[in-house]
């Protein structure tokens, strides 16, 4: 079976439960590694995502992504390109308990889509 949404293929799919502290890691192909990273920000208190390489790893940073009823990360959030093909991500993630010490239900969709010459 194949699953596509708006033309783009399903390569993997899953929930998680964490910690607020915990590093999600997924080593998409040996050696390579994508982590999302919760930061809760006093300053903007406004929900967002953004990227940061360091070495071998890409960080997704989920910025305040505390919401009891979720937050989530509409349409494709594009990741990068690994071996010829573009990733991107869909994401919900729901939040129980204090703001700095939640427990994480994080519902996650990897899309691959391959690159034309």
């Amino acid at each position: 079976m194949e699953i596509k949404r708006n033309g783009l293929k399903l390569y993997a799919q899953g929930s998680i439960i964490c910690n607020e502290s915990d590093e999600i890691d997924f080593e998409m192909i040996p050696g390579a590694h994508i982590v999302f990273k919760f930061i809760n920000d006093s300053n903007d208190e406004t929900s967002r995502v953004d990227k940061k390489a360091d070495g071998n790893k890409l960080y997704i940073r989920l910025y305040n992504f505390n919401n009891p009823l979720g937050t989530a990360v509409g349409g494709f959030y594009p990741v990068g390109i690994i071996n010829g093909k573009k990733f991107s991500l869909a994401l919900s993630v729901d939040a129980i308990g204090e703001k700095s010490n939640t427990i994480k239900i994080v519902h996650y969709n990897w899309f691959e889509e391959e690159i034309k010459s």
